[in-house]
């Protein structure tokens, strides 16, 4: 039995070693697989900068391009220039900012760039892609000026002659593909170039009649003898906004009004200018930039410029805030922060206080100022002395001594109904005593005079009329005469005079019936006012008028 695990135990231990042999072999196989696959793979070709960047004095930028476009950029300045010396040809120069234009020879090639550009791209077939940061190199850029680069390269190889394959497509598809230096060149993506020489080409992507993606610009390798593919995503060419303030705050996106107290929208890609503007509040103006695609959302909080302000002072004295009126007696309102002037009073009733306040941000301010008020004394009374006194509709009583302000003031003595009321002004002026004494008329007395007059004016009326009533017949009876004597005429003497004379007297007794008529009517009239009076005579003698009353006067009544 122990011979047999002895056996196992062996067997065991030769297959480990066994095991750990091949492991061994393994690894070394790999490793020198590796090996040999870096050593002898081809490697990537490399730009260097051959000396230092130089300024060629002998270039100065003027004019315009051959397609008549200028020389300038979008802030108006005059291009610079950049010459690349290379010893391969068919190199791409691509800028931050952007190529204006190019002009290539062979072994170089001279690129227009803004005055303000920093860095620049070589890309060529087989080599890495170099970027040459402008100021490193000791370049500065003016307007129309020109730099030399001189580049070499470790490539031995010539590919000038070498082709190869490339698919291009974008998301989404359907744009437009054009390449610089190749003018008639318009295809839609997905795209195949197929046998194409083996260099770079400076390409744009453009959807065609939509403005929501931006236009793409990039360069695209293709090498020799090599299948090659990209797709490129098209960036949107807006983002959304969503904006916020106080209520009632007006959005004004690039000067234009958009929205009240929330605005929310698509915009373009880029900068922007942005005013909130709200009565009370500092405007608030700003910048913001918005990419493809990005989500903008901002709350505003504008910085008040107001504070709250309450003045109470004597009733009917005026507010003057900053030299305007606002009010009389109190004021409530919003005022801006800082300092103010108040003026209190009024030149006619009121002396004048003035005074000036501080009021911060969101401030609460109360002002309490009692004026001094110009005054005068009115002492008023009646007869008879029990008459009731009333001072601007408000009752005083039988009497009047008081100091008022100084003013206007209605004033009225009532004893209804035996006395006629009577009511007048009176002014009442600074340190002085007005006084007035009312004398009331009876009202019998009144109605006693006013039926007396309308007798009279009835006798008047009454006898005229019979004056020309009796006149029209007479000149009636006259005009009958000459109507007679017309008719009697033998001669032409004797009918003219007659027909004249009927003539003016009925002219006349028509003017005097006339003039009759209307007396007539008047002393009607007078008739009934007579009547009238005589009425309101009786019913005052017996229900207004006691027996004993010592102011009561002497009056007549009509059975």
């Amino acid at each position: 039995m122990g011979v047999r695990w002895r056996m196992g135990d062996r067997i065991k231990n030769i297959l480990i070693e066994k095991f750990k042999i091949m492991g061994l072999l393994k690894f070394t196989f790999c490793f020198l697989v590796i090996f040999f696959q870096s050593a002898f793979a081809e490697e990537s070709s490399k730009f260097k900068i051959l000396q230092t960047p130089e300024k060629i004095a002998q270039i100065r930028i003027w004019g315009d391009f051959e397609d008549g476009k200028s020389k300038k950029d979008e802030n108006g300045k005059w291009l610079s220039g950049i010459r690349i010396i290379t010893p391969i040809d068919n190199i791409v120069v691509d800028s931050r900012s952007g190529v204006y234009g190019r002009e290539t020879k062979p072994g170089e090639v001279f690129v227009y760039v803004s005055p303000y550009e920093t860095a620049l791209t070589i890309y060529a077939s087989g080599h890495e892609p170099l970027k040459i940061i402008l100021r490193e190199q000791g370049i500065r850029l003016k307007e129309s000026e020109a730099w030399e680069i001189k580049l070499k390269t470790n490539s031995t190889k010539k590919i000038s002659d070498e082709k190869g394959n490339f698919i291009l497509d974008s998301k989404p598809t359907g744009a437009t593909i054009t390449i610089d230096g190749f003018p008639t060149f318009s295809e839609k993506t997905p795209f195949t170039f197929k046998n194409w020489i083996a260099q770079p080409y400076k390409i744009k992507m453009e959807l065609e009649g939509n403005e929501d993606y931006q236009i793409l610009e990039s360069v695209i390798l293709i090498e020799g003898n090599q299948t090659l593919e990209n797709t490129y995503s098209l960036e949107p060419a807006f983002g959304f906004v969503k904006f916020s303030a106080e209520n009632g705050a007006k959005f004004i996106l690039d000067q234009e009004e958009v929205g009240t107290t929330t605005y929310s929208g698509k915009v373009g890609i880029g900068e922007h200018s942005l005013t909130i503007k709200k009565e009370w509040y500092r405007t608030l103006d700003t910048l913001f930039t918005i990419e493809g695609g990005e989500n903008l959302e901002r709350d505003f909080k504008l910085e008040p410029t107001f504070g709250n302000i309450e003045i109470v002072t004597n009733e009917g004295a005026e507010i003057y805030l900053d030299g305007e009126l606002v009010g009389k007696g109190s004021y409530s309102g919003k005022v801006k922060i800082g300092e103010h002037n108040l003026k209190i009073g009024s030149g006619k009733k009121f002396n004048y206080h003035l005074e000036t306040f501080q009021i911060s941000a969101l401030e609460n301010k109360r002002i309490n100022r009692l004026v001094n008020a110009k005054t005068g004394r009115l002492l008023a009374s009646s007869l008879p002395t029990e008459a009731e006194l009333f001072l601007n509709g408000e009752l005083r009583g039988n009497t009047i001594n008081e100091e008022l302000t100084v003013g206007i003031y209605n004033l009225k003595s009532q004893l209804f109904p035996r006395y006629i009321t009577q009511e007048q002004t009176v002014t009442i002026e600074e340190g002085k005593t007005s006084k007035v004494i009312f004398k009331l008329t009876s009202q019998s007395k009144s109605l006693t005079q006013n039926f007396d007059k309308w007798k009279s004016r009835r006798n008047i009326f009454l006898y005229s009329s019979l004056a020309f009533l009796a006149s029209g017949v007479s000149s009636q009876f006259l005009n009958n005469s000459a109507v007679n004597d017309y008719k009697t005429a033998t001669s032409t003497s004797a009918v003219n005079s007659s027909k004249d004379s009927a003539d003016r007297w009925k002219m006349i007794s028509l003017g005097t019936y006339a003039v009759g008529g209307v007396l007539s009517l008047a002393t009607i009239y007078s008739f009934f006012k007579e009547q009238s009076y005589k009425n309101e005579l009786n019913s005052f003698s017996l229900n207004f008028v006691p027996s004993n009353d010592k102011f009561a006067v002497e009056f007549r009544i009509w059975n």
